[in-house]
């Protein structure tokens, strides 16, 4: 890697992540790659806003997934994902960058391709890669990671990254969320000595939650009906009981 390589790598994560990162970790203020380069666009800090800024974050927290191109490869796919950078480089990178600040990966999932809806192998083989890097960065690099969370539930809200299928007001797991599963109960990745672990039942769909859980909203306005219908019928008794002792 040449030294244009490598300030050219440092100016893509200045933008990406430097441009929110080194004013709150560092000094309070831009990259300098970011200034020499936008500086018309970019405000200037005061001294005082930047002693403000600094120092105002509680950990920092990191959405990792496919990195994007600009470049037009398929009339159906607006953007490519490509396999870089590496998740370990990334949070070593954050590590030495920002004086060693505790990180949560508060997303981290890998697209599907848009006609895929149960067999996501891709996912889980990322998943696996994800999860690696960042024990190898927690536990041989040292970076002070406290926490992994992986994206996203179901494809209802995150079209394409979910580990549930929703169709037909039903979520079905993929099988992605079994090998999720089978990697939380074995509390790493399945080997000879952790084949015993794992919770001995099987997903099952359950017609019946998955009408409850789909029609939420329907069934409270059901049941606020009923109750105010309740309401209604005891006040016209209460009252019409109240009218005939009146009249005596």
């Amino acid at each position: 890697m040449t030294d244009h390589s490598i300030k050219e790598c440092q100016k893509s994560l200045d933008f990406v992540l430097g441009w929110f990162a080194k004013p709150i970790f560092i000094d309070g203020d831009y990259p300098e790659s970011m200034k020499n380069n936008l500086s018309h666009l970019l405000p200037d800090f005061t001294e005082a806003e930047k002693k403000f800024i600094k120092g105002t974050a509680d950990f920092f927290a990191l959405s990792f997934g496919p990195t994007l191109s600009f470049q037009l490869l398929d009339p159906h796919m607006k953007f490519r994902q490509l396999e870089s950078p590496s998740l370990r480089q990334l949070l070593s990178w954050i590590d030495l960058e920002y004086n060693h600040p505790q990180i949560f990966i508060v997303e981290n999932g890998w697209f599907v391709s848009g006609t895929t809806k149960r067999d996501d192998a891709k996912y889980m083989y990322y998943l696996k890669k994800f999860v690696m890097e960042t024990l190898k960065a927690y536990v041989l690099d040292g970076v002070n990671l406290c926490g992994y969370f992986a994206y996203s539930f179901n494809d209802r809200t995150a079209p394409k990254f979910g580990f549930y299928h929703y169709a037909a007001n039903q979520f079905e797991p993929k099988p992605s969320m079994k090998h999720y599963r089978k990697m939380i109960d074995s509390n790493g990745f399945s080997g000879p000595e952790t084949l015993g672990r794992f919770c001995p039942e099987e997903f099952t769909l359950c017609t019946e939650c998955g009408f409850f859980h789909t029609r939420k909203s329907l069934l409270a306005f059901i049941a606020f009906l009923l109750f105010a219908f309740i309401i209604s019928l005891s006040l016209i008794f209460y009252y019409s009981k109240k009218g005939k002792r009146s009249y005596k």
